[in-house]
């Protein structure tokens, strides 16, 4: 019953070849896809395979690396292109370990090891020297959670993340790292910001007097290889995107992000915070950056995550904002991915594109409201929008019927 009702209708398939025919229908209908492969080991039962999932989940990945690019060599300007290919895979850690443990043994360690930033909300920012912990010649600290095992783990999980990243730059397919619970999210945050430093360097562009300054050809991968998911429904939100950018810009990287309002808040508002910030340097630091309608935070004990859901909307649509803020200016690298459910802020993302020079519109309904808008090649690598699979249809089709670009701005 399940198979045949709710699978298919938010699932495109058991297999990365059984979702070919899915992909297929999508392109047509102006839509590209993410491979979400969900696959997570159940610790409390034993396996009849001598090989762990977890290890057949990282197979997985780099599989659906080649069946992607595969997909998007023969509907994009072909395997030697770097623009218009909008078929991504997306990783989530804890699929990705033998047991999620280790990744909240690394949370606990880096939380209590890294440098202080009493501006950021618990779980707090990822620093770059979060991974030297892995060294062969590096010394825990007294008192660390981190056991030898988690050490091999860890060291394991960097292994093979740089070998699927390898993969997905080889093939020229995007990746997103998925956000998790906050007692994962530190560990996610330090393997993440590593493979952008790593992996998002800007291509050199090549003088070509041939081809236009904003010619697909003329540039190399303007879109980042790899996209980190921002939650706006937790408080350090704001600072934690300030924070990135300001590494991204002094360390040299295009910043990609996937911004989220954030999936699990009921698990996550019963959970004090560990620390708290400094909330009147907060808003110091804030009164002088372009972050105009973020929620402001509150003193006092609270969970890591707001507490209404008009402060999680308004938190999203500031974000939004600050991002098209950042697509538009040639000095600062980024791409994003607004993945949303609400349709009031997708009006405002395009609204807020038109007004920024990033689009421009072809037509408008009765009522004032943008029916049509067209942008250019180089904003439809740095800007889409995403939604689950079946989740939100007439929103998606919205999205992919109002936007046109030369390759799907929708995922």
């Amino acid at each position: 019953m399940i198979r045949y009702t709710f699978f298919d209708q938010f699932v495109g398939g058991e297999t990365a070849e059984d979702v070919i025919p899915v992909l297929d229908e999508l392109r047509v209908q102006n839509k590209g896809a993410i491979f979400a492969y969900s696959v997570e080991a159940d610790e409390g039962r034993r396996s009849q395979s001598q090989t762990p999932q977890y290890r057949k989940n990282v197979e997985e990945m780099i599989h659906s690396i080649d069946v992607a690019a595969d997909f998007e060599d023969g509907h994009s300007l072909g395997s030697r292109a770097v623009h218009g290919r909008k078929t991504w895979v997306a990783l989530k850690l804890t699929a990705l370990v033998p047991s999620a443990t280790t990744l909240v043994h690394f949370s606990e360690h880096l939380v209590s090891t890294r440098p202080k930033d009493n501006l950021v909300h618990y779980p707090g920012t990822p620093h770059p020297t979060d991974l030297e912990i892995l060294a062969p010649d590096a010394t825990r600290p007294e008192g660390s959670p981190l056991t030898d095992e988690d050490i091999t783990t860890l060291r394991v999980l960097k292994d093979d993340l740089e070998r699927i990243c390898t993969k997905a730059k080889d093939r020229n397919v995007t990746i997103i790292v998925d956000s998790e619970y906050t007692w994962y999210q530190p560990a996610v945050d330090a393997f993440q910001l590593s493979l952008m430093m790593q992996f998002n360097r800007p291509s050199p562009v090549k003088p070509d007097s041939t081809l236009s300054r904003g010619s697909p050809s003329s540039r190399g991968r303007c879109q980042p290889l790899i996209y980190g998911t921002y939650q706006a429904y937790l408080r350090r939100n704001t600072m934690h995107l300030l924070r990135n950018l300001e590494l991204a810009q002094r360390e040299g990287f295009v910043f990609g992000v996937k911004l989220v309002r954030g999936a699990y808040h009921v698990q996550e508002s019963t959970r004090p915070s560990p620390y708290e910030p400094d909330v009147t340097a907060i808003k110091g630091y804030l009164a002088n950056q372009p972050t105009e309608g973020f929620p402001q935070q509150k003193p006092g004990p609270r969970p890591p995550v707001w507490d209404e859901k008009y402060e999680t909307d308004a938190a999203y649509d500031a974000a939004a904002s600050l991002l098209l803020d950042l697509v538009r200016r040639p000095d600062s690298p980024v791409g994003v991915l607004f993945g949303t459910h609400n349709r009031s802020s997708c009006e405002r993302i395009l609204n807020g594109m038109v007004s920024r020079g990033l689009a421009t519109v072809k037509s408008r309904s009765d009522d004032g409201q943008v029916s049509k808008v067209r942008i250019n090649d180089q904003v439809a690598e740095r800007v889409m929008f995403g939604q689950l699979y079946g989740m939100c249809d007439s929103l998606t089709n919205y999205l992919a019927s109002t936007v046109e670009a030369s390759s799907p701005v929708v995922l």
